[in-house]
């Protein structure tokens, strides 16, 4: 019994010995240790080793890019749909306007492209000269008037030939057309616009001598 005891305690002791004697795993730590190896293992980490990176996360950080990004408010309204197109406009009635006479342009109320009234005054021609012209023959008219007064007095008391009164009513007569002419001249020389519309092109300019198939 003794003998057996000692063989079963030497077999015992071997295999503490050969328990003790063994590695760990490689890439864990062991089961059974003591404290003071945790804290050897935690100071060699601390002191500057770095652990073990996953294949994951080694190289450099991805760039992200960045997207610019446009919020605008929604909301309802009507659908316009509309079209462009490239052309001339030709008009309904054009007029190509000349003078009935000749004579210095004094003045032009008109633009390319204004809008025009009828009736509107457009242009001047000579316009102060048949004014004089106006009161000079309003004037011979007066005087013509007053010498036919006169001679009809005289004629009545047998003062005069019949052939003076005759010429002196002819004097009258005349100086009274003499007078419509000029104002008739004076109307022409003030171009109005016989319609309503636009000014396409201008042609004239304050200063030049108008003739009279040159359009304005």
């Amino acid at each position: 019994m003794v003998k057996r005891n000692i063989i079963f305690s030497c077999l015992g002791i071997i295999l503490l010995l050969m328990g003790s004697c063994q590695k760990p795993e490689e890439g864990k730590s062991p089961k059974t240790g003591n404290s003071a190896n945790d804290q050897s293992s935690g100071q060699e980490y601390g002191k500057g080793k770095p652990k073990a990176v996953s294949s994951s996360r080694k190289g450099l950080p991805k760039k992200i890019k960045k997207t610019n990004v446009r919020v605008s408010s929604v909301g309802t309204e009507a659908l316009k749909i509309e079209s462009t197109f490239v052309g001339y406009l030709l008009p309904n009635e054009r007029v190509r306007m000349t003078s009935e006479m000749e004579g210095v342009i004094e003045a032009v109320n008109f633009e390319e492209a204004d809008e025009v009234k009828k009736g509107q005054k457009l242009i001047n021609i000579s316009t102060k000269e048949l004014t004089l012209r106006v009161k000079i023959a309003e004037a011979n008219l007066k005087l013509a008037q007053t010498n036919l007064s006169r001679d009809e007095k005289l004629s009545q008391r047998k003062l005069i030939p019949q052939s003076k009164l005759d010429q002196t009513r002819t004097q009258a007569d005349r100086s009274f057309l003499d007078r419509d002419l000029a104002l008739i001249n004076l109307r022409k020389s003030v171009i109005n616009s016989p319609l309503k519309g636009t000014v396409k092109i201008r042609h004239v300019k304050v200063g030049e001598r108008s003739g009279v198939v040159c359009p304005f």
